[in-house]
């Protein structure tokens, strides 16, 4: 949802040690203004699929794994090369459910392969890949 006022984006991954610092740089869709996110990513364990991000800045942490943002993220899929599948889902209050879903490409735009083998990922895993918002990447830079 917090990107859905965005452009543009990318997502620069900087591996350091046992995390990764995550940096993320967009454009708002309505003024053109550039931003950028900064978080710290940690992998649960060897080889595990899941990782534990948080949102970095200068709130107490308890603050910080509140945002948005911050939560547990799955690589779903990845050839290692082109792209990955990343996963998260939130509950509020027991009452609402949102499965988060986000494709990561060295690319600005995927060939029609590569969309394949992340639908089929998708449905591997008991998503529906019409949760996908393409997200605008044209008169970036």
């Amino acid at each position: 949802m917090f990107e859905l006022h965005r452009k543009c984006i990318g997502v620069y991954i900087q591996p350091q040690g046992k995390v990764a610092k995550l940096t993320t740089t967009f454009k708002n869709r309505i003024t053109d203004n550039t931003g950028t996110d900064e978080a710290t990513a940690t992998q649960y364990g060897n080889n595990s699929p899941k990782l534990r991000v948080i949102v970095e800045g200068s709130m107490s942490d308890p603050i910080r794994r509140a945002l948005p943002g911050s939560g547990d993220y799955y690589v779903l899929a990845t050839d290692y090369d082109n792209y990955a599948v990343i996963y998260s889902c939130s509950n509020m209050a027991s009452l609402l459910h949102a499965d988060l879903v986000w494709v990561l490409s060295r690319e600005r735009e995927l060939s029609p392969k590569f969309r394949v083998d992340i639908y089929d990922a998708m449905i591997k895993h008991g998503l529906k890949s019409d949760i996908l918002t393409l997200t605008n990447q044209k008169s970036c830079s």
